[in-house]
């Protein structure tokens, strides 16, 4: 997973919808949103390779924000993990 994907697949796992309404963890969206998306969008959403794209898409559609992902590694991995990681 990229850094610039990790709000993404983050969001994924939360229990907020994009639209500030709560969600069911492992699910894009509300089920407002979701059903306000096209036939293909909802579909293409369980696409595994095109999801990151997909759900940019599906955001653009409802005309909601991408949730925001970290800035660096400090902020996913703890101090001591990310040293480790820069070495290598």
């Amino acid at each position: 997973m990229s850094l610039e994907n990790h709000g993404i697949y983050t969001n994924l796992r939360g229990t907020v919808c994009a639209c500030d309404k709560p969600k069911l963890a492992g699910k894009s969206f509300c089920r407002r949103c979701y059903f306000a998306l096209p036939k293909e969008l909802q579909n293409a959403l369980y696409i595994r390779e095109s999801y990151p794209e997909t759900f940019r898409r599906a955001l653009q559609t409802l005309g909601l924000k991408e949730p925001e992902g970290p800035q660096s590694l400090a902020e996913v991995f703890p101090p001591r993990l990310t040293h480790r990681l820069r070495r290598r």
